[in-house]
């Protein structure tokens, strides 16, 4: 059932609504859809804190599908601040590249995990550094491989080049290497 009550306030499956529009289902179906024409490029819902002709201090949470890519955008003070699309999740970027890609400053706080899903021939979970212009300029490399599990070893980058080169191993017991390969730890 749908009311409108005397505040101009609509309310479906509720006879008291509590906002303009309040939807009120009674089991665990979907309750609301909103969709645009079928096989068209546009808007499909737009929620704002302000008119949407009003380019001011609002809040819009933006789905769409402008280029045929279903896409979810969150903007406040007329800034994009993040985007959902089928290749991931973009924080300051408007096409990630990954599943999470962020363009700024940023802080993590709390703990922090790294862990690789692939289980190629050489399993492992790597932190690389870079920048537009050299992609690879550092990594540090946690290989996960049953014969050297626990292995932790630092690369970098000779400028200009990309290609890593590995500067130093910490081995499982704690050993530390500089310019030698494990190996040669116990050669002496």
């Amino acid at each position: 059932a749908m009311r409108i009550d005397s505040s101009g306030n609509v309310g479906i499956g509720t006879s008291s609504p509590v906002g303009r529009l309040s939807v009120l289902g009674t089991d665990n179906t979907t309750q609301a859809v909103i969709s645009g024409a079928i096989g068209t490029t546009g808007r499909g819902l737009r929620i704002a804190t302000s008119l949407i002709t009003v380019n001011n201090d609002g809040a819009i949470l933006d789905a769409q599908s402008a280029t045929g890519t279903p896409t979810l955008i969150f903007q406040t003070a007329s800034t994009e601040q993040m985007r959902l699309n089928s290749t991931g999740l973009g924080i300051g970027i408007s096409s990630p590249s990954s599943k999470l890609d962020v363009n700024g400053t940023s802080f993590l706080r709390g703990d922090v995990g790294i862990y690789s899903s692939s289980g190629g021939a050489v399993p492992s979970s790597l932190l690389t550094f870079g920048s537009a212009a050299l992609v690879n300029a550092a990594r540090i490399n946690s290989n996960t491989q049953s014969s050297t599990a626990g292995t932790l070893s630092f690369s970098t980058a000779q400028t200009g080049t990309g290609t890593m080169t590995e500067r130093m191993v910490i081995d499982a017991s704690g050993n530390l290497g500089l310019g030698v390969t494990p190996s040669a730890w116990e050669a002496g």
